[in-house]
């Protein structure tokens, strides 16, 4: 990434901060996590530094213009990094190896404000913006999660079908003054593929081995995916360009969500075209809590189907999750804990059951200390890996030979049912 660029944008960025009181409210403002994280793997104790374990570390700056009538311009620009080793943890983009108006565009290299990036209007119609978010499904779900999404105890570690974030989104908020307690979201995200291209971009032979990006596994540690190849001109690609469809890439994602008093209760769907256009995955959630004052109750449901041919599943293709958890404030601790359970209705039996205990301490407003300790009981053949709010499920094991069952990422022992220390404080500016 380009030293002087950040330098110059961030440069900026203070500059508006300094003409805030001149201009409609420009803000820079951040957080930064870090912590220890100690790791019981197959092949011994893994013990890591970890940036990001509660929440993101990210540097961020927001702001709006009031264009009168209750209409305002809004913008958001958030990078994420990793303080233990300075990189970007939503650095990576999908690889693209030929560019036509028949593949999916996408960027090469690293991102830049990866966690966050739009502009848009908001009024009384609500708000609308396009650019790199949240998706309503993840904002629904990580509403009822004890552990808001992060550490070692969140409860992600057994859910299927998440998309975090969209990448080229349309998004739109309705006005939840005029729902009555309700909110509600949509998010459209486009493919940007122009064209349909039934035939593989690649040639010689049924068969190529080719460098792709695996969910989990490190950029610097690279993965390769075998894709179908063509006779014809052309090179080998990966999946996510081999035979491009119009629509391929394309996704919604909806919420609606109700939070009056003690009760918080949503529901989220995900439905995602894969690039090839040849299989969809479709998602599902039911979130909701409540609170009785001295503790709070939460509860979470996943339901996730992919119709994607058995070798684009990198997921369970067919899996049902929940959970159940308590959060209870104990002057000035947040006491968390949680339950959960994976089911994979496919033959593959990739069930997993999860457990987590935990707590915050608030020395201020914006400082806090975290500790969390969880364990992951992987069932039959499942091998899945404990992630947190940065690190998705870290590399446990040198056995790279065994399949990855997606999302969790990483590589580790059929049956290995890994457990995670982890303490860190966050502080927010």
């Amino acid at each position: 990434m380009n030293k002087k660029l950040i330098v110059a944008v961030l440069g900026l960025a203070f500059a508006g901060v300094a003409q805030a009181q001149s201009q409609n409210g420009v803000v820079l403002y951040g957080l930064v996590d870090g912590g220890l994280r100690f790791d019981r793997t197959n092949a011994g104790t893994l013990s890591s530094v970890t940036g990001g374990g509660a929440s993101g570390s990210r540097l961020g700056v927001r702001g709006s213009e009031d264009l009168g009538n209750g209409m305002k311009a809004n913008f958001v620009l958030e990078q994420g990094v990793d303080i233990s080793d300075s990189s970007v943890p939503q650095g990576d983009v999908s690889l693209a190896t030929a560019s036509s108006s028949s593949t999916p565009r996408t960027s090469t290299g690293g991102r830049f404000f990866g966690r966050v990036a739009t502009v848009g209007l908001s009024g009384a119609f609500g708000n609308v913006r396009l650019g790199r978010d949240y998706t309503p499904f993840y904002n629904v779900w990580s509403a009822a999660d004890p552990f808001s999404a992060g550490t070692v105890g969140t409860v992600q570690n057994i859910s299927v079908g998440n998309v975090t974030r969209f990448d080229n989104g349309i998004y739109y908020d309705a006005p939840s003054e005029l729902l009555g307690g309700f909110k509600a979201g949509l998010a459209l995200r486009l493919g940007e593929s122009s064209t349909n291209n039934s035939a593989a971009l690649a040639a010689g032979g049924s068969t190529a081995t080719v460098p792709c990006t695996v969910t989990g596994v490190p950029a610097s540690v690279g993965a390769s995916c075998t894709v179908p190849t063509v006779n014809g001109a052309g090179v080998a690609t990966p999946p996510n360009v081999v035979g491009a469809s119009k629509f391929g890439g394309n996704a919604v994602s909806l919420s609606v969500a109700y939070a009056s008093g003690p009760v918080y209760v949503g529901y989220g769907h995900n439905h995602v075209r894969n690039s090839l256009d040849n299989g969809r995955t479709r998602s599902h959630t039911l979130a909701g809590t409540y609170d009785f004052g001295i503790v709070k109750a939460h509860g979470l449901y996943w339901s996730t189907k992919d119709n994607s041919p058995a070798s684009a599943n990198l997921v369970p293709a067919d899996a049902n999750s929940w959970s159940i958890g308590l959060s209870a404030p104990v002057s000035g601790f947040n006491l968390m804990a949680d339950y959960g359970r994976l089911d994979d209705k496919t033959a593959n039996n990739f069930d997993a059951r999860f457990f987590a205990l935990g707590g915050t301490y608030a020395l201020s407003r914006r400082t806090d200390f975290y500790a969390v300790a969880s364990h992951l009981a992987n069932r039959g053949n499942s091998h899945y890996l404990i992630a947190d709010a940065t690190n998705t499920g870290l590399q446990t094991s040198s056995n790279a030979g065994l399949p990855v069952p997606g999302f969790f990422g990483g590589n580790v022992n059929a049956g290995f049912s890994p457990s995670s220390f982890q303490v860190g404080m966050r502080h927010r500016f």
